[in-house]
C-alpha cells in the first residue's frame, strides 16, 4: 500500500513540476506545441510517467497492489494507475496552492501597513 502512495505522489509531483511549478518555468516555457498539449493533460502524461516510475519501482524492487515488482505487467499496472489517479490529485494540489495563496492575500490585507509580501520597495 505504500509503494501507491508513494507512485501517486511521484506522478502528481512530476506532473505539476512539468507544467506549472515557477522553478522549472525555463524549461516547460519552451515546450514546442505538441509536448505542451502533451504536459498539459494529467491523464496523458500521468500514464507516461507512471510508466517511468513503475520502471524505476522495477530497479527498486517496489511491488505494486500485490503484483511482484519485477513484471512487465506491474509497470504498465503504474501507467495505467497513473492515468487513473494523477488528474483528480493534480486537481488536489492546484486547489491547495490557489488556497495558500488566497490566504495568504487575506492575511498581507490585514497586516498594519497593507503591503504585500510580493511588493519591491
Amino acid at each position: 500500500m505504500s509503494s501507491l502512495v508513494l507512485y501517486c505522489v511521484i506522478t502528481t509531483a512530476l506532473y505539476y513540476l512539468g507544467y506549472y511549478a515557477a522553478i522549472t518555468r525555463c524549461f516547460w516555457s519552451r515546450y514546442p506545441t505538441w509536448l505542451k498539449h502533451l504536459m498539459g493533460c494529467p491523464a496523458c502524461i500521468g500514464f507516461w510517467w507512471g510508466i517511468g516510475c513503475g520502471a524505476l519501482g522495477w530497479w527498486l524492487q517496489l511491488p505494486f497492489l500485490g503484483l511482484p515488482a519485477r513484471h512487465p505487467v506491474t509497470v504498465a499496472a503504474v501507467g495505467l494507475g497513473a492515468l487513473v489517479w494523477t488528474p483528480p490529485a493534480a486537481w488536489l494540489h492546484l486547489q491547495a496552492l490557489s488556497w495558500i495563496d488566497w490566504m495568504r492575500e487575506e492575511l498581507d490585507k490585514k497586516r498594519p501597513d497593507h503591503a504585500t509580501t510580493t511588493e519591491v520597495e
